[in-house]
């Protein structure tokens, strides 16, 4: 690039490493609308001087465009370059500075009263016609133009198409999102922050409910997996909870990447990790794991993608960087609740929050509960009050500190809708004590799959081949129904 070149730029791009497709994005979008730019990834020859460039490019492009996200805030360089372009411009009458927010964050410091292009959530055409309009509102713009392609390849500079880093990963299997997920912003913010440390693994461990499911581990980590996409080309789901079943989602994801496959799940686990062991951007969610030794043979030993377990084990230092996650706090639990239901009587939803102990799980169903049987906030209250003194001679669900309070909470909401259940649909309440007993293994399509009968409701399964008292015995699934 001669000096010549380098006094016309247009626009000096500011991202941080992970935001690199983002950046190469924006970049190609506003050369194809007659800009011209500079990019670290494409200007910054080997050889140069790093420094150097940066300042090069920082006070020759005639204005700056800042990609924000979480990690560039926490970027050592990120400041120092879209603040050369805001002294030349501190009141922002001039455009100097454009910032294009490409995940969800608040810019920080000066950067907060500075209106920024939000990409966040926009379908490829709303994010280029959002990014043209912030660099230059008044000019038309053409309506279509060709997409960049689906494939995420080589950089758009040697000729090859991009991706449009909108789209999330290129392959996943992640669970749908939660819409309802509410809260947890400085959680998702510490998990980000340590993987973008360089951290191998983060854990979820449960210490702080002593253990008990429901917490909310598995929907923190799902969220993160959606907020955070365009972090990543692969995002990859694994129950974990049975080896065998980690093993077969691994098998699974080395067939998706082109791994011949093998007489044997763990050969594809071990081509993967190879495959992995030279790329980045990918993301492993290990969701449930019982332990560190659990997962032995399981984990990748190395590459530059990011892991994630959730467990309820809790001394998972040696193999990761421990995050404790505990209820959710009241004002979540609140908005949760709020969002849910539809219900606007704070003070009331906040008496249940405090009856279900902020617990992410009680809290669902309970919600679930008041959504499909319309029934009053207040007449709920005093159903849950009334059940809780029945169960456990209680008249303070909420009340207590002890091991077995949560388990207590839970209980009592469960044991409500239960009830409804039992009133409503008889087999539906049979199929789920049958469920409980099988525990996770029992596949949920079974049902549909197999026309299943319940006692009572067929002559091959009579109502006196279920047991009706007393936990369900393993002599009770032994007359399943041919």
């Amino acid at each position: 690039m001669t000096a010549a070149e380098r006094a016309v730029r247009d626009f000096f791009i500011s991202y941080t490493g992970v935001n690199r497709p983002w950046a190469e994005w924006i970049a190609v979008e506003l050369e194809r609308a007659g800009y011209s730019t500079v990019l670290q990834a494409w200007d910054f020859r080997p050889g140069t001087d790093f420094m150097h460039k940066m300042q090069e490019a920082a006070t020759s492009a005639q204005r700056t465009i800042a990609v924000l996200s979480p990690a560039y805030f926490g970027s050592d360089f990120s400041e120092a370059e879209w603040r050369s372009a805001f002294v030349k411009d501190p009141t922002g009458e001039l455009g100097l500075l454009v910032p294009v927010r490409v995940q969800p964050c608040e810019p920080p410091g000066l950067l907060a009263s500075r209106v920024y292009a939000d990409l966040v959530g926009a379908d490829e055409v709303a994010a280029r016609e959002r990014l043209l309009a912030a660099v230059d509102p008044g000019r038309p713009r053409p309506t279509a133009a060709a997409f960049p392609g689906a494939g995420a390849g080589p950089s758009p500079a040697s000729g090859e198409k991009a991706r449009f880093p909108g789209l999330g990963p290129k392959i996943t299997n992640l669970p749908p999102r939660n819409l309802n997920f509410s809260g947890r912003d400085g959680q998702l913010l510490t998990l980000h922050d340590n993987l973008h440390a360089g951290l191998t693994a983060v854990v979820l461990p449960t210490a702080a409910v002593h253990g008990l499911g429901g917490v909310g581990k598995t929907q923190l980590v799902l969220e993160y997996a959606h907020r955070f996409a365009s972090d990543y080309d692969v995002a990859w789901w694994i129950s974990a909870e049975q080896p065998t079943s980690a093993l077969a989602a691994l098998a699974e994801l080395a067939r998706r990447l082109g791994i011949q496959v093998a007489a044997y799940q763990d050969e594809m686990a071990a081509g993967l990790f190879d495959l992995l062991r030279d790329r980045a951007r990918w993301l492993l969610v290990y969701d449930n794991a019982e332990s560190p030794a659990q997962l032995s043979g399981l984990l990748p030993p190395g590459g530059r993608g990011h892991v994630l377990v959730t467990s309820r084990w809790s001394a998972w230092g040696a193999q990761a960087s421990p995050l404790e996650l505990d209820v959710l706090a009241r004002t979540e639990s609140i908005e949760f609740l709020r969002r849910r239901t539809g219900a606007h009587d704070d003070p009331g939803l906040a008496e249940l929050a405090e009856l279900v102990g902020d617990l992410p799980l009680a809290l669902e169903e309970a919600a679930a509960y008041l959504e499909e049987t319309r029934e009053s906030l207040d007449d709920y209250l005093e159903l849950i009050r009334d059940r809780s003194r029945e169960l456990f001679g209680l008249d303070d669900p909420a009340g207590g500190s002890d091991p077995d309070s949560d388990r207590r909470r839970v209980a009592t909401v469960w044991s409500v809708s239960l009830d409804r259940v039992h009133a409503q649909a008889p087999a539906a309440e049979a199929l789920l004590s049958l469920c409980a007993f099988l525990a996770a293994e029992v596949p949920r399509d079974l049902p549909a799959q197999r026309g299943m009968c319940f006692p009572g409701t067929s002559p091959s399964w009579p109502a006196t081949a279920w047991p009706t008292t007393g936990p369900l015995q393993p002599s009770a699934v032994t007359h399943w129904p041919p």
